[in-house]
């Protein structure tokens, strides 16, 4: 029998990976914004992705897995999904990596909100704090009204609350679909909605960038799938935390590849985040 320690430990190890290489191709798909549109990223991606999911299914879960028993809500999530991550990548083409990383983990505090708002859950007041802190850390570092204010940052605040009510919409549909289903309709999904733009927006991609979308496709699929296992494997309590190593990937490469590094407010705000994003993830876990 494993020990809880030692699943914990895999579960750990599935998250951080995940995290490690989503926070490669949001380089990759930085540099590639700057000559295409991010639509066309997202569907040259999603083409590579779809054998993985596909393949990785077949060596572990068996392709009976990719069987979706909720189609309507697979299809809806994997629009929403399309919504949140193609207004991430606009962010990365648009904000230093570690600002528009660190806007996206404003999500767990729409989730906290809308669970108040949207479900009538009962949000006590160290959440509440938790929340309000949370915000002081996203204004940190969009500051609007000032010099330093970028509305790419609006863009990553958007991707933020649309990545928010996917996880809403999806708490329950891990009960009745598999990770590899909801993944293989993740990726379907983006690779006909994007490809609807190729006729209005396509630019011929250089003989590199297609080594680029490969890399990109790899690592959608495989990153999906590590984080479903991360969370089948360990509890979320135990994995979620870690998911915030990406503004740690985020501040590091955004600075290697781009020079781009945090201001001393920027990186205030980056703290409060993370902070509050964690409490808020910890509570959440423990809620029956």
């Amino acid at each position: 029998m494993r020990s809880s320690g030692t699943t914990a430990l895999r579960g750990i190890a599935c998250s951080v990976g995940a995290v490690s290489i989503f926070s490669i191709q949001d380089v990759i798909i930085k540099q590639l914004s700057g000559t295409l549109s991010v639509l066309e990223i997202v569907c040259f991606r999603s083409f590579v992705a779809l054998p993985t999911v596909v393949l990785i299914a077949a060596l572990t879960t068996g392709l009976g897995s990719l069987r979706a028993v909720r189609a309507d809500r697979q299809l809806l999530r994997s629009v929403l999904m399309l919504m949140s991550y193609t207004s991430y990548y606009v962010a990365i083409s648009l904000l230093p990596l570690a600002d528009a990383i660190a806007i996206a983990f404003a999500s767990p505090l729409f989730v906290a909100l809308l669970s108040g708002f949207v479900l009538r859950e009962r949000i006590d007041r160290t959440s509440i704090a938790m929340i309000l802190v949370g915000f002081v850390g996203v204004l940190l570092i969009v500051r609007p009204g000032s010099s330093a204010f970028q509305p790419g940052s609006l863009v990553a605040l958007f991707a933020a609350f649309i990545n928010a009510v996917v996880n809403m919409y999806t708490r329950r549909l891990g009960e009745t679909d598999s990770s590899a289903a909801i993944s293989l309709w993740t990726m379907i999904i983006f690779f006909i909605g994007s490809g609807l733009s190729l006729p209005f927006d396509f630019v011929q991609p250089a003989a590199g960038d297609y080594a680029l979308f490969a890399v990109c496709g790899v690592i959608g699929g495989t990153g999906h799938v590590l984080v479903a296992l991360a969370y089948r494997t360990a509890p979320a309590s135990t994995v979620a935390p870690f998911d915030y190593t990406a503004i740690l990937w985020g501040v590091l490469f955004g600075f290697l590849f781009f020079a781009d590094l945090p201001d001393a407010i920027d990186f205030a705000g980056i703290i409060l985040l993370i902070a509050s994003g964690l409490v808020l993830v910890r509570r959440a876990a423990a809620t029956p």
